[in-house]
């Protein structure tokens, strides 16, 4: 990212205005699986959401 220059911009936190796909699609994955399950270990959370 550093050699084409790219700079990464943060946008305020809770802002659907500024990039409502992100914010939509957090808001899915967090009503559809990351409320409905408890994870004990971080791995499994992560194998959990790479197949959803």
């Amino acid at each position: 990212m550093k050699q084409a220059d790219v700079k990464t911009l943060f946008i305020a936190k809770g802002s659907p205005c500024e990039n409502g796909y992100v914010e939509s699609f957090n808001g899915t994955l967090r009503d559809e699986l990351l409320d409905r399950e408890i994870f004990l270990i971080l791995e499994e959370a992560c194998w959990v959401i790479d197949r959803w």
